[in-house]
């Protein structure tokens, strides 16, 4: 750990990071960090935060690491968990496009303008008797006494027009703070070359919401399309000031993004279509509607070859923290700690047979729907993604809910029991496990392609924890570089 680097992973003690604690306890949870992606502290430390999954000598961070750290900030940005899609910075459609702006976009967009054009100067023009500027002869002639020589009219105060830069400008000062906060994004997230930095401005604090009036209001009196766009940017940058810049790229909600990666590669169906409608209570002859809904986290419908499939994924963000021999009564069990709870197991089985159950009385032709139950969970050092053999995911096997053994009991003392316990663990009665090599799902997300149906087909077709490959997945976009230009 340099001077000015912080490295830590998600679930870290709150006594291992006192000086992060001391500025931002809202990153922690009963005391242990939630914190995933990287942070700006305020004495400038560079925060390195990485996910639980990830197995990182935290005395011995490699490039790669840092490398792929980077690429989840990117997710993090890019990914938002109020289901509205963020877009990309563009001054043609600033303040028509009611969407949250992709910031790190923006972040480069006025980094590369600074880069090319140098800072924003605001100037002025005055009339007088300056040594440099233009000639203003009818301004002299009605201003000016001239001496006369050799019937020669002679003025020795030549009134021009010169052009002044103002000392003092609020767009100008405006442009240095936000020249300097992007720049740290942009810094933080390898993306820029060595800059030379503005002087310091005399605007403070980090919330620059009250002056996107005031630029926009300035807009009329620019006419080059340089300044337009330029101040579009500088306003667009302000709206979204409320949500600290230095926070750019990291999360406390790491669980969410998971879910919304997931489902942006791996579903195809509306995210409103997955709700269920509120409840209906009928009382003594009456109809009440309810509140709430119900909505699994993915759905995937996919017609092949005249089969039909609907597929629910659970994105799960857990992972295994320990694994348990237990010796009861001679008989040796192993206990996994740190996997979804049979609660989870439950309610995902419910929703399988409530949309089974929708679909069989919806349908109009016989037709056989099959349905299938899969949790989607980050593969990790207990189960090593060295052993997908790059694939991007690999269906290690089911987990079945847990048995009502009481129940058994009292059907037992009622004479109606079976002798032997029921087998549960068939279709409707279980969900697989999945686990998703995280670098190929996010490379998947950011270049937007979603799994296959072939794919699909043959995760449905997997037995005995057959290993599965998308190789076009392991082509990912090139990191955005700036271009190459003059530092200022």
């Amino acid at each position: 750990m340099s001077d000015n680097v912080l490295y830590c992973r998600e679930g870290d003690s709150f006594h291992r990071l006192p000086e992060l604690y001391n500025e931002r306890p809202d990153f922690f949870k009963k005391q242990a960090l939630m914190l995933v992606g990287i942070y700006t502290m305020e004495n400038g430390t560079m925060v390195y935060s990485f996910p639980k999954y990830m197995k990182i000598d935290l005395n011995n961070v490699r490039e790669s690491d840092i490398k792929q750290l980077v690429t989840i900030a990117k997710v993090i940005e890019k990914a938002p968990t109020d289901d509205e899609t963020q877009y990309k910075f563009d001054p043609y459609q600033y303040n028509t496009v009611k969407k949250p702006i992709d910031r790190i976009s923006l972040a480069e967009i006025i980094i590369t303008d600074y880069c090319q054009n140098g800072l924003y100067s605001e100037k002025h023009s005055l009339n007088g008797t300056f040594s440099k500027g233009k000639t203003l002869w009818g301004n002299t002639v009605r201003k000016s006494t001239p001496f006369i020589s050799e019937d020669t009219p002679i003025y020795d105060s030549v009134r021009k027009r010169a052009v002044f830069e103002k000392s003092e400008s609020l767009i100008v000062e405006l442009h240095k703070k936000i020249v300097c906060e992007c720049y740290e994004v942009v810094h933080k997230l390898n993306y820029t070359r060595s800059v030379r930095m503005p002087e310091r401005s005399n605007i403070h604090g980090s919330n620059l919401r009250k002056y996107e009036s005031y630029i926009l209001s300035q807009l009329s009196s620019v006419f080059v399309q340089r300044d337009i766009e330029l101040f579009k940017m500088l306003a667009a940058w302000c709206a979204q000031s409320s949500r600290n810049y230095r926070t750019i790229g990291c999360t406390t909600n790491f669980e969410d993004v998971w879910e919304v990666v997931n489902d942006a590669v791996w579903g195809n169906t509306n995210k409103q279509s997955n709700k269920s409608t509120n409840p209906v209570y009928r009382l003594r002859e009456n109809s009440y509607i309810g509140k709430g809904d119900a909505q699994p986290d993915t759905i995937r419908a996919i017609s092949n070859n005249g089969e039909y499939h609907i597929i629910i994924f659970d994105s799960k963000y857990y992972i295994p923290r320990r694994i348990e021999k237990v010796t009861n009564n001679n008989n040796e069990e192993c206990f996994i700690i740190g996997y979804p709870a049979n609660s989870d197991i439950v309610k995902q089985i419910a929703y399988l047979r409530e949309i089974r159950s929708f679909a069989n009385s919806h349908k109009t032709k016989q037709a056989e729907i099959q349905y299938h139950n899969y949790f989607l969970l980050p593969a990790c050092s207990m189960f090593d993604i060295t052993t997908l053999n790059s694939g991007f995911f690999e269906n290690i096997g089911y987990v079945t809910c847990g048995e009502f053994e009481g129940l058994r009991e009292i059907l037992s003392g009622w004479g109606i029991a079976a002798a032997e316990p029921a087998n549960n663990s068939s279709e409707d009665n279980r969900v697989g496990v999945i686990i998703v090599n995280p670098e190929m799902l996010y490379s998947a997300f950011l270049s937007g392609i979603k799994i296959s149906e072939d794919d699909l087909v043959s995760l449905i077709n997997s037995e005995n924890q057959k290993k599965l490959q998308t190789s076009k997945l392991h082509d990912s976009s090139p990191d955005p570089i700036l271009p190459e230009t003059q530092t200022v």
